[in-house]
């Protein structure tokens, strides 16, 4: 096995395929294929973004991606994964979802060129299906026997509380609907999904064989964990959203750079486009040189500049050296961003500052210390930072300490942060 499916293999992308003509079609054809994407938030989370990653790869290899968005099937819910039915969303909701789903989207395919991506709402044809053609067309084509079979619906079986409803349990028919549509209307003969898509994608690739006798092929990437069990893309706060309104670029930025050494090479195969040997030489240099945890930055600037821009990124990495020991002559107000979406604030006025406020003044201002008496006992333990700079006892904040007359950085011990705006 050689080419651009064992480079998949190499990166970590392949954990099924439904038959070894799919590896064959990837190495020497030029597929379509698509990825289903179900609309029930308003931003992806990272969890996500392993089959879109896989999709960008396959488009670097000359395939075509359709991203499908199931402006139908997000109204019904698929019960793969999921322990109780969701609550259903309204028409508006999905819309409103599938309109920023689709701008998320646009940061790692290409839309221009030979083989440009495409976005298609499965809207389109599922709306105006009529009940009994549905039933007729593709649900004869289906056994309760093998529907009950598929590992999603057994799980909801086995839970007397929860059972799992006839809406949800359409969802295997819909999906397989989709692929068949696909296959017939763009050539599509290639689908690719998380493990949790296994039966869904089987279902299409059947009904395929059963309605056109022609072979489709299915693909699905790993579920990943973290090294300490956490479920990946996920932290104490939630997922860690694409949408910088609700995770900030510097979350993610920290999110990435925490990974374990081991797990930081296995992601920059995964979630970035560097080369396999520049990889291999990004490991090597982290192994001489364990401390500077090489490979973790590489993979959260790679990662945030994907994502958020060059320009977000420069920001993130401003802030990090700020936060975490750089003295800095000047902040941007984009790094002034940054840092407020990352540590508490408390304003201060100029006022406040003529003559030198003192520093013990100062912590109780910031909310680190309680009482000038809590105060003093951390100057007097040596663990108190104004900058990145010790103080002592008898310091005081003036104006000069605030950086570009935006902010001043208190720091008490290694991770109590507090940024004092200058109103």
């Amino acid at each position: 096995m050689s080419g651009n499916f064992q480079e998949l293999v190499k990166r970590g992308f392949i954990a099924q395929v439904t038959n070894t003509q799919a590896d064959k079609a990837i190495n020497n054809e030029k597929l379509v294929f698509y990825l289903g994407l179900d609309p029930t938030a308003d931003s992806l989370h990272i969890g996500h973004i392993l089959p879109l990653m896989l999709a960008a790869h396959l488009q670097k290899m000359g395939h075509r991606p359709i991203i499908l968005l199931g402006g139908s099937t997000g109204l019904i819910g698929d019960p793969s994964e999921k322990a109780k039915e969701r609550p259903l969303l309204s028409k508006d909701q999905v819309e409103k979802n599938v309109l920023a789903i689709k701008k998320q989207v646009g940061k790692l395919l290409d839309f221009s060129g030979k083989n440009k991506a495409q976005i298609i709402n499965n809207a389109d044809w599922l709306s105006s299906y009529r009940l009994i053609d549905f039933l007729r067309d593709v649900g004869k084509h289906f056994t309760i026997n093998e529907m009950l079979g598929r590992e999603s619906i057994k799980k909801r079986l086995t839970d007397r509380k929860q059972g799992i409803s006839f809406t949800e349990f359409s969802y295997m028919m819909l999906q397989a609907a989709d692929y068949l549509e696909l296959y017939q209307k763009y050539n599509c003969q290639l689908q690719i999904g998380g493990t949790d898509q296994w039966g869904n994608i089987i279902a299409g690739v059947d009904l395929i064989k059963k309605k056109l006798n022609k072979t489709a092929h299915g693909l699905v990437v790993p579920l990943l964990t973290r090294s300490d069990g956490k479920k990946f893309g996920k932290t104490e706060e939630g997922a860690i959203w694409l949408d910088p309104d609700k995770t900030s670029p510097y979350k993610m930025y920290q999110y990435w750079l925490n990974a374990a050494d081991e797990e930081a090479i296995a992601f920059l195969k995964l979630f970035t486009f560097l080369s396999l040997e520049e990889i291999e030489e990004i490991a090597r240099q982290a192994k001489k040189n364990p401390t500077k945890r090489l490979a973790q930055k590489r993979l959260a600037c790679e990662f945030v500049e994907m994502i958020h821009g060059s320009q977000e990124l420069s920001a993130v990495v401003g802030a990090c050296q700020f936060l975490f020991g750089e003295e800095k002559n000047n902040i941007s107000q984009k790094e002034m961003d940054c840092l407020c979406s990352a540590v508490p604030q408390k304003e201060i006025a100029k006022g406040a500052l003529k003559g030198g406020l003192l520093i013990e003044e100062a912590i109780v201002l910031s909310g680190l210390a309680d009482s000038k008496k809590e105060a003093r006992r951390l100057l007097n333990q040596g663990g108190i930072y104004l900058n990145n700079r010790r103080c002592q006892i008898d310091d005081n904040l003036t104006k000069e300490d605030f950086i570009s007359d935006k902010a001043a950085l208190l720091r008490a011990g290694k991770k109590r942060y507090s940024l004092l705006i200058l109103k």
